[in-house]
């Protein structure tokens, strides 16, 4: 049986990861500042808390990282944790490039001294790239425009420094945004979904948002974690965009969300400029036909899919499957089985 350690387990990537891992016959072990005090509730939803290993480790302390990888000696390293919040960066930017690079760097130097056959992957962010006139690919000059990308452009560099210095097996995944019901509700997307849910069943009646403009390129978490997990069982290692190479604008995401329950979101966007970073990037472009080749993977969700088993998600949690089935368009919810894949009874 092969091991896989991951960071940052708890989130929604994390959670699916272990998802993926665990269905292909991996002991998975995952870490958390204090693993007596989560509640880890989205492995919680996807059935598999009882059978992840969770291990306390605070990641910015190198010597607990190695003594950690040292005792457990993994075969795979998953390095997901890190603060996700591109806006947050702006408020705390020591702390967010500090906490990225100090961890990748720990991990890696853990691998380095205890046992260099282990395989690590590394999760970069397409936020690294800034602006994308052109799509992206792996090899794309870096110009973030947070101190999010920056600390993920650091920890980039890191992982290639450490693969060409030391001959360690280390991949980069260049992430582009990735969504699943398990999205944390303080995120725009989530927010969309919950207000589209909200105002459809009465609770409320608008929504207020930033700029509505800028372009990403979405995703599905469990799409995303799949192609991560693939990148480790390659001959050789190397840095992947993983992505799905179709971008939307934000308002492209409200208008998909909105209709599927009935509703046209421009009867209830506030724009409010206090909701508008201060340095934004406009979008998001990628090119991801050589991670296709050199993986042999496809996203299989579209945009369409997560949207809808979000919302089902939601709404569920609020009136019942029956009643959500009902609410969503037909059209979307003919093909449930595709795009759901959460127990709705063990929520």
């Amino acid at each position: 049986m092969k091991t896989a350690l991951i960071t940052g387990i708890s989130g929604q990537g994390g959670s699916y990861l272990a998802d993926a891992l665990l269905n292909e016959g991996y002991r998975v072990i995952g870490t958390a500042r204090s693993a007596s005090e989560s509640s880890y509730s989205n492995l919680s939803r996807l059935g598999h808390r009882q059978k992840v290993d969770i291990r306390s480790l605070n990641l910015t302390d190198g010597q607990a990282v190695l003594d950690l990888i040292d005792t457990l000696r993994p075969n795979e390293v998953y390095h997901l944790a890190a603060p996700s919040s591109v806006a947050r960066s702006f408020i705390e930017p020591a702390n967010t490039i500090s906490d990225i690079t100090s961890t990748t760097v720990n991990v890696l130097e853990a691998i380095r001294k205890s046992d260099r056959n282990i395989r690590c992957f590394v999760a970069s962010s397409t936020e690294v790239y800034g602006n994308c006139l052109e799509p992206a690919n792996a090899f794309t000059r870096h110009n973030p425009r947070s101190p999010y990308g920056i600390g993920k452009s650091c920890a980039h560099h890191q992982a290639v420094v450490y693969r060409e210095a030391y001959g360690l097996y280390v991949c980069t995944g260049v992430l582009s945004n990735f969504e699943s019901q398990l999205r944390p509700r303080n995120y725009v997307t989530a927010k969309i979904i919950n207000s589209a849910c909200d105002i459809a069943l009465g609770h409320s009646y608008e929504i207020e948002l930033g700029n509505t403009g800028i372009v990403r390129d979405w995703g599905a978490a469990q799409d995303l974690m799949n192609a991560a997990r693939l990148s480790l069982k390659q001959p050789t290692a190397r840095d992947y965009l993983i992505a799905t190479g179709v971008s939307h604008s934000l308002n492209d995401f409200l208008k998909m969300s909105f209709s599927r329950v009935g509703l046209n979101y421009q009867d209830h966007l506030i724009s409010k400029e206090t909701l508008v970073r201060p340095l934004d990037i406009k979008q998001t472009l990628c090119d991801i036909s050589e991670t296709e080749t050199t993986l042999g993977w496809k996203p299989k969700k579209s945009l369409g899919d997560v949207i809808t088993s979000m919302l089902y998600f939601e709404l569920a949690r609020n009136v019942g499957t029956t009643k959500a089935s009902e609410m969503l368009e037909l059209e979307y919810t003919s093909s449930k089985s595709n795009v759901l894949n959460i127990d709705f009874q063990n929520k």
